[in-house]
């Protein structure tokens, strides 16, 4: 499956946490751990707009969501993984 970094950031700010980090620090943050993970970026190198800012522009662009990201391939079975390692590296539990 595909999962965009705009939207973990989207999904992280959802619940108010990492409020002092900026999104490309998030974004960064997301990138190594999907990398280390071995989950390659489709398309290499090519960031792609967040689908949510298409339905909900100026409340999101408000709230200092992120307006594009990259798309990264992972096993949905690998998604418990990817956001336990993700939020031990912000220091932030989300359950």
């Amino acid at each position: 499956m595909k999962i965009s970094s705009d939207w973990v950031v989207y999904y992280i700010r959802s619940y108010g946490v990492c409020k002092d980090s900026s999104n490309s620090a998030l974004g960064i943050a997301i990138k190594d751990v999907l990398e280390g993970m071995g989950c390659p970026q489709d398309p290499k190198g090519v960031q792609v707009r967040s689908p949510l800012f298409n339905e909900m522009h100026e409340a999101l662009a408000k709230a200092g969501f992120a307006k594009i990201g990259f798309s990264y391939d992972i096993d949905s079975k690998r998604l418990p993984l990817f956001f336990k390692t993700l939020s031990e590296r912000l220091g932030f539990v989300i359950e």
